[in-house]
């Protein structure tokens, strides 16, 4: 099944941005950041599949993170336009990552926060790997899907739920699906050190160690990064203020790559 119809949010005019949604949102994720942006750039946001309008059968297989880089580019074939920049957070990170590896032409740049590398067979991999791999192996998935969303929960924003959905509940089946997806890729960060495109590395000050000990390895797989700090900023970005101020760092980065 390809992009679904109605499944794509495009605001603005000028140089394209592709926005990427993490785990327990949808592109509305993104909440102000379209708005700050679309006097300058033509800013895109879709539903990942198995999510929002992107919805998946029963039977269906979850999606692995290469099926999502798939079909970000699809996304990005669907825009028609010139090199686009993508802006991933978290799991939607992730995705971007993937994508980049592949090296598509379309792309000029991108920005990455807080990426998702949860390699359980890694010795250096998350709580959140080890958790979920424990539960998940013992047959109690749900468990950790609630456990992941107490830690998403413990760290909201100006009265935010996890994903930016306010007085809604997130889609706990699409939550187990990112999770395994995010457990089962192989991150093979030994390759992105081929990116040739600007990238752009940004965290929040306030996420947990092990999340920003992965922010810290990718900078060594891509030496060549920028990186930026969101200050007051938790994993889960959120509210208005936290947009403007995404805003105020991307935007340039944005400019930059397309000029290249």
């Amino acid at each position: 099944m390809g992009l679904p119809p109605r499944n794509l949010t495009v605001k603005g005019h000028g140089p394209t941005l592709v926005l990427v949604h993490g785990t327990a949102g949808s592109r509305s994720s993104f909440g102000t950041l379209p708005w700050y942006l679309r006097d300058r750039f033509r800013v895109a946001r879709y539903d990942r599949r198995g999510t929002g309008t992107w919805p998946i059968g029963e039977a269906e297989a979850v999606p692995r993170v290469e099926r999502h880089a798939g079909d970000l580019e699809e996304v990005i074939r669907a825009l028609g336009c010139d090199p686009v920049v993508l802006f991933g957070t978290s799991f939607g990170a992730t995705v971007v990552l993937e994508t980049l590896r592949a090296r598509p032409m379309q792309v000029c740049g991108a920005i990455l926060h807080e990426p998702a590398i949860l390699d359980a067979g890694d010795e250096n991999s998350s709580p959140v790997a080890r958790e979920y791999l424990r539960l998940s192996s013992a047959g109690r998935e749900q468990e950790a899907v609630e456990r992941f969303l107490a830690r998403l929960g413990s760290r909201g924003h100006e009265g935010d739920r996890p994903g930016g959905v306010r007085g809604g509940s997130p889609d706990r089946k699409a939550v187990a699906r990112d999770l395994a997806a995010a457990v089962a890729w192989q991150p093979r960060l030994d390759e992105l050190g081929a990116i040739e495109v600007p990238v752009l590395l940004l965290e929040s000050e306030l996420s947990a160690p092990a999340t920003r000990a992965s922010v810290e390895r990718l900078a060594r797989a891509l030496p060549g990064a920028r990186r930026e700090t969101l200050a007051g900023a938790v994993h889960v970005l959120a509210g208005d203020e936290t947009w403007r101020r995404v805003a105020e760092i991307v935007g340039p980065f944005v400019e930059d790559s397309a000029r290249r």
